[in-house]
Order: C-alpha cells, then sequence, then structure tokens
C-alpha cells in the first residue's frame, strides 16, 4: 500500500485571484487550506524547501545588520519538544545570514525536516523570525519588513495523510 503525497506551495504573496492574508506588519500570513485538505487528521509533513528574501525591491531590509539567522515560524503541530518556543516545536527550518547584503536564504540542511503533526490547522500561520542579536540570550522576534510591501517568503511541505490508503 503506498499513499498520496500532497505538495503544498504557501506564500505571503500571491501572484492569482487569492489575495494573501497578512498582518499589519507583513510578517505572517494565514493560508486557509482547502476543504479537502481539512480535518484529515494524522499525517506526515516533509519540508522540501523555505525561500526566504530578506529586503524589498527598494532595499528596504527585514532585519537590523549583524543578525545571522532567520527562520520561519508556523502554528503546525509537532510531535516532540523545542526549548525555542516553551516546549513547542514550530520553526519549520533556518537560514544563515552570510552578511549584511544578503538578499535571500534558503534553509540549511542536508536532509529535509519530517516530522508527525495530530491534525492540520485549517488556517496554516507562517511567521519570518529571526533571532535578537542584542540580548545576551538570543530570542526570537518578528522580522517585520517595516514597509506596506511584503518582502517574499516561500515555503513547500508535501503531505501524508494517515488515512490515504491506496492499493497501487
Amino acid at each position: 500500500m503506498c499513499k498520496d503525497k500532497y505538495i503544498l506551495r504557501l506564500t505571503n504573496t500571491v501572484i492569482g485571484n487569492e489575495p494573501a492574508d497578512l498582518s499589519t506588519d507583513k510578517s505572517v500570513v494565514n493560508i486557509r487550506l482547502p476543504a479537502h485538505l481539512r480535518n484529515k487528521g494524522k499525517c506526515n509533513v516533509k519540508v522540501i524547501s523555505i525561500h526566504i528574501a530578506l529586503q524589498n525591491a527598494g532595499l528596504t531590509r527585514v532585519i537590523e545588520d549583524g543578525v545571522n539567522l532567520v527562520c520561519i515560524r508556523s502554528n503546525i503541530q509537532q510531535l516532540g519538544h523545542g526549548n525555542e518556543q516553551n516546549g513547542f516545536n514550530q520553526i519549520l527550518g533556518e537560514a544563515v545570514v552570510e552578511s549584511d547584503t544578503t538578499r535571500a536564504v534558503s534553509i540549511n540542511s542536508t536532509e529535509a525536516l519530517e516530522f508527525t503533526c495530530p491534525n492540520l490547522p485549517d488556517v496554516i500561520e507562517l511567521e519570518r523570525m529571526a533571532y535578537d542579536k542584542e540580548s545576551g540570550t538570543p530570542i526570537l522576534y518578528k522580522a517585520n519588513n517595516y514597509t506596506t510591501n511584503p518582502v517574499p517568503f516561500q515555503v513547500v511541505l508535501q503531505i501524508t495523510f494517515d488515512e490515504d490508503h491506496n492499493d497501487k
């Protein structure tokens, strides 16, 4: 038996006719899943890719100079533990910012993050985050884009639901 694999391409910018539901500071996007992907129960989530732009066309950066790590946080539940988020594993991937002139980054990994999710949320929330370079203990903060224009990020996920069995 094999299971169907669903690809979710999620972004904070939309080219089609569906507008992105962005927070006021443009660091968070809420994406409503189609009905056929909701309430399907336990699934395996594999992060295929994450790309994060760090500045817009006007060269306004979403992070301060000297910040070395950016990441994408989500509300997709992950079995496990993460001390970054007070016990909740919510980081889908992080990227190293090589220099203050770096314009875009991709997640750094030799193998994709893969995890079990008890149930996908009806609305997936994605948030661009960075580590505060000023504090003695680095903490995550919103990587706001300080502009009224969204600075793009894209997350591609592969979802396999436990309930989808095919006799192929």
